[in-house]
């Protein structure tokens, strides 16, 4: 299973990997139910960094401890939780960047692990992401289109 949110926006590519590579200033700001990002070690967009951040999601505080899997410059963050555990279920998060008509697409897709059952049985938990996913995505063309990014 696949949760994704898209988003055009008049950026660049540039802007959006700045805005990522600036992630301990720009988290909170992000979203509202951002709580704590922190690079571990030396931080920013390289395979191999890790970082621990919390959200609140449907309530719940989540916390996540991950490393970059695969950086291309101006195209590609993914990243991975980093207990081997967990990930059977929560493979990777990915925002991809393409070229747009006056700039570009921002998507995000967490790939899940969790068959039809589990699918169901986490529908509201699954409808709550989708939805930060949504918001993340307006809130970053909000931030970066208005040139604060």
């Amino acid at each position: 299973m696949r949760l994704v949110a898209s988003t055009v926006m008049r950026t660049t590519p540039e802007a959006v990997f700045a805005f990522f590579d600036n992630m301990a200033e720009n988290y909170r700001r992000w979203h509202p139910d951002h709580v704590l990002f922190r690079w571990e070690g030396a931080g920013g967009l390289r395979e191999g960094v890790r970082f621990y951040f919390e959200e609140r999601i449907a309530g719940k505080l989540l916390k996540k401890r991950v490393r970059f899997t695969r950086i291309v410059p101006g195209r590609l963050i993914e990243f991975a939780l980093t207990n081997p555990l967990f990930r059977l279920v929560l493979p990777s998060i990915a925002f991809a960047i393409e070229p747009a008509e006056g700039g570009v697409r921002v998507t995000q897709t967490i790939r899940i692990r969790t068959g039809p059952v589990g699918a169901w049985l986490n529908r509201r938990e699954f409808a709550a992401v989708q939805q930060h996913m949504n918001e993340e995505g307006e809130n970053l063309k909000r931030i970066l289109e208005g040139g604060a990014g």
